[in-house]
């Protein structure tokens, strides 16, 4: 239902008493100062009804860059989704809910590759690669295996954090509740701190 807006004799004559105007004034005057109102009115209308449930532009969180977003990028790019705010932002929560220590491998996966070993003390097999290409690659494999398409069409479609929260918990990744506690609170306000990716060579 469309919002009809009116102007009473009251505000009309309020609107001629801050203009200074008098009795005599032109009646197109008036008109364009209602239909300036009235336009103003309906573009706050309009804005405050839009569905901003994916939209993090108007969110607390701030613009946040890292020393590693090429990794993550070149990650997105292998699996064919954009670098968007959000995708970034997802990343970096990921990557700090995996944490760890393992070289060139920001997620922790186990994806077998030429020169990798496993990380010291890790029973899932968590592997150390020997370069950052080598990590990007190897993740980019891991996704792409046919367990995680519902994690990549979140990239693609830039879905947000929240429902590419629940992509990877519901997938057989092993990142779990910790992802799902670290995106709400950088949705509330948190600034995201992901860990440092360790890039030291393999020997």
């Amino acid at each position: 239902m469309k919002k009809k807006f009116v102007i009473t004799e009251e505000e009309k004559n309020e609107i001629k008493s801050l203009y200074n105007l008098t009795e005599q004034v032109s009646d197109n005057i008036i008109s364009t100062i209602i239909q300036k109102a009235t336009e103003y009115a309906k573009n706050k209308l309009k804005s405050s009804s839009k569905d901003s449930s994916l939209d993090l532009s108007t969110s607390p969180l701030s613009t946040k860059t890292t020393s590693d977003d090429d990794f993550y990028k070149n990650i997105l790019k292998c699996i064919g989704a954009e670098s968007t705010r959000n995708n970034m932002l997802f990343m970096y929560a990921w990557r700090q809910a995996e944490g760890g220590g393992s070289a060139n491998n920001p997620f922790n996966t186990t994806q077998p590759w030429p020169g990798a070993t496993v990380l010291k003390g890790s029973s899932a097999g968590v592997k150390n690669y020997k370069t950052p290409e080598d990590g990007v690659q190897a993740t980019c494999k891991t996704l792409k295996n046919g367990r995680y398409q519902q994690v990549i069409d979140g990239f693609k479609n830039d879905v947000g954090l929240s429902k590419l929260t629940d992509a990877v918990v519901n997938s057989k990744w092993g990142t779990k509740d910790l992802l799902g506690r670290i995106t709400k609170d950088y949705l509330a306000g948190v600034s995201p701190k992901p860990h440092p990716i360790n890039k030291t060579a393999i020997a």
